[in-house]
């Protein structure tokens, strides 16, 4: 049996834990073998299409346990390629540890020599979140927790192939900011594991997020994840927010933007086609304002005072943009048992955990 490397640029893993207390495996051995037929069989399975896997296999004491969760919008071969790319991570994270867990921003994949079908599993549990904070904490706070309420019972409510629900809000005035948020369990939990899970996933949202703008609380059988940008695509029916060019999700649009602003601004990439009527110079003048305003350093952000004069007045000559906050660095694969990659502003933690331009995540074990 063998993984296939999918020809794609690596994702980033936002954590991984070895438990290391549940034992150990030896090279060459029967559980070693048992596990990985069965993460290929995971990966391998076509006739899944709804991103939820349970398999088992070997006999005990050698038998092997495994989920997989993708999130609730990812179509299948982009689920199977985040499986595999897990599969052939963990393992390598954690050479010989009988259960572990690795969390992507498409899926997450566990095993263990122990029965975790169908249980309520609230530890370890993770928190990623982002670096920068929202400027009414009481007002985004309230409408938070409206959303992930509401979002708990439905995806509780789901059935037995898919417990996952998507919902957005507005917070009140003076920021009328929109908040979009994900709430998801295993589909093996009941109604009511699920609603429990989520419940107590929420209640976290202090420890790790309260202030910032984005942020998820990960437990092995439920995770929830907001952010103040769609991060999510919407089904068919749904009110969609207005289309990024080329279909770029927001939160990706600035990496994409500088990347192709600094390789030398070229429209063809930059602009929707429906825009190219107008001056090449505006467009160019906007672009570039635009890349100021989401430096990673705030210092470095233009006030509005400042954009308005940009944007009004060819005399005034701009400085060149940077990389935006939301530039992410790939992960490497170190043969250790914690993730850490380290950003230009944040040098240490108390706990192991992995560290982005946009998100800090930190890992809680049982």
């Amino acid at each position: 049996m063998h993984f296939i490397v999918p020809n794609t640029a690596q994702p980033e893993i936002n954590f991984h834990l070895c438990v290391v207390e549940n034992g150990n495996y030896t090279a060459n051995s029967t559980y070693q073998a048992n596990l990985k037929y069965l993460l290929n069989s995971v990966y391998s399975n076509t006739e899944i299409d709804y991103g939820f896997y349970n398999f088992s296999y070997g006999e005990s004491p050698d038998k092997v346990y495994a989920i997989g969760l993708c999130r609730g919008d990812v179509k299948p071969g982009a689920c199977r390629d985040c499986l595999n790319y897990s599969s052939l991570a963990l393992t390598s994270l954690c050479p010989t540890q009988k259960e572990a867990i690795i969390g992507l921003d498409n899926c997450i994949l566990r095993y263990a020599s122990r029965y975790i079908f169908g249980l309520n599993e609230v530890a370890p549990y993770f928190f990623v979140y982002s670096l920068t904070n929202v400027s009414d904490e009481k007002g985004f706070n309230r409408s938070l927790n409206s959303l992930l309420d509401s979002l708990q019972d439905e995806a509780a409510a789901g059935d037995p192939r898919r417990k996952y629900a998507t919902g957005k809000i507005s917070t009140d005035a003076p920021n009328f900011q929109t908040i979009y948020a994900l709430s998801q369990c295993t589909p093996d939990l009941s109604q009511a594991e699920c609603s429990s899970c989520l419940r107590n996933a929420s209640a976290r949202v202090g420890q790790c997020c309260q202030e910032r703008q984005g942020g998820r609380v990960i437990y092995p059988s439920c995770n929830f994840r907001y952010e103040i940008n769609q991060f999510y695509e919407i089904p068919i029916g749904e009110d969609p927010s207005p289309p990024t060019s080329k279909g770029i999700y927001p939160e990706k649009f600035s990496i994409i933007t500088w990347e192709n602003w600094n390789s030398g601004p070229n429209l063809d990439k930059l602009i929707d086609p429906t825009l190219r009527a107008g001056s090449r110079n505006e467009m160019l003048r906007c672009i570039h304002v635009g890349l100021l305003c989401v430096q990673e350093n705030a210092p470095d952000r233009p006030n509005m005072a400042s954009v308005v004069i940009m944007l009004s007045s060819y005399s005034v000559t701009l400085p060149v943009p940077q990389k935006p906050a939301f530039f992410a660095r790939s992960t490497e694969l170190p043969g250790t048992t914690s993730t850490w990659t380290e950003s230009d502003q944040s040098r240490s933690a108390s706990v192991p955990c992995s560290i982005n331009e946009a998100s800090i995540s930190e890992l809680y074990p049982r």
